[in-house]
């Protein structure tokens, strides 16, 4: 299962424990090469992944705080709804006969 970014390109989706995987892999990688141009290139992907994995989070709570605005926004709206609705309920109850 994946997503598609903004620019049309397909990501993988990464549990937490993925992501953590593949950052020990690199790091197991970077302290295994004997190459230092090799061992630059491997700590620079992983800054990338940092990067990747910050970026997605900071979207997630961006969209979170979002969601929690629009949250409050309609239980606003339903505490005004409920409010007119037992208002109209009452003048409507006073119009009935006694006897009802």
């Amino acid at each position: 299962m994946g997503i598609y970014d903004d620019n049309g390109l397909f990501h993988e989706k990464m549990t937490d424990e993925e992501r953590e995987q593949l950052h020990s892999f690199l790091c197991d990688l970077e302290s295994r090469s004997p190459n230092a141009n090799m061992r630059k290139t491997i700590r620079f992907i992983r800054k990338v992944v940092v990067a990747c994995v910050q970026r997605s989070t900071l979207e997630l709570k961006e969209k979170l705080a979002e969601l929690k605005a629009q949250n409050k926004e309609l239980r606003e709206g339903l505490a005004k709804t409920q409010k007119k609705l037992d208002e109209f309920e009452k003048e409507w109850m006073r119009g009935l006969p006694d006897h009802i």
